[in-house]
């Protein structure tokens, strides 16, 4: 019993060895079919309001290859490019994405103060409108994008897949989310998409 027991835990050890030594011996190793130099953080926030259809289109302009931006879901289920589910610091006043229909949303601030650079401030001509993923897809169907997938449940996730899907996206899309068990159901949902590491916990 005991030389079977000896047996038993020397092929475990053996076998965990080569598979962590030689992991694509059980999982397929994913090829990645972009590469970026240059990614532009919520759409070139610095140079545009942040997450708007005029950030990412200078952010193209300017050479980023790769778009990085967040995603929240309206009331009515549209999958909006933002990233907080607050309207204040955006928009300016006390209503959240996810409590609003799409067409009730308001214009961002003219003002905002820049991503990461606390106390820069971009100062846009006009408001504009928060931006659908299906517009951001509509006009740029070629750059390769990254998208964090904020807190909305599985509706959100298949949305945003589907969004994919129907674009024909999935070989230049990344997603996923602080959030390890929202990346764990990203993947699970469609693991034809590339997922973005994420914390454990």
């Amino acid at each position: 019993m005991i030389e079977m027991l000896i047996y038993v835990a020397a092929g475990y050890i053996l076998s965990s060895t080569i598979l962590f030594i030689f992991p694509s011996l059980l999982h397929k190793k994913k090829e990645i079919s972009f590469s970026h130099r240059f990614a532009a953080h919520r759409g070139g926030g610095g140079e545009r309001t942040e997450n708007t259809l005029s950030a990412f289109t200078t952010a193209a302009q300017l050479g980023a290859d790769l778009f990085e931006l967040d995603v929240q879901m309206t009331k009515d289920g549209v999958v909006v490019v933002c990233h907080d589910d607050s309207l204040a610091r955006v928009c300016g006043c006390e209503k959240t994405i996810s409590g609003c229909n799409y067409a009730e949303l308001p214009l961002c601030l003219r003002e905002i103060e820049v991503a990461c650079e606390p106390g820069d401030f971009y100062c846009a001509a006009q408001p504009e409108p928060l931006l659908r993923l299906e517009d951001l897809y509509k006009n740029f169907p070629h750059v390769p994008m990254q998208i964090d997938v904020k807190p909305g449940g599985q509706e959100l996730i298949s949305k945003v897949s589907d969004l994919t899907k129907k674009y024909r996206r999935e070989s230049i899309t990344i997603w996923g989310a602080f959030s390890h068990k929202t990346t764990v159901q990203c993947r699970q949902y469609n693991p034809r998409m590339y997922v973005i590491s994420s914390p454990t916990t």
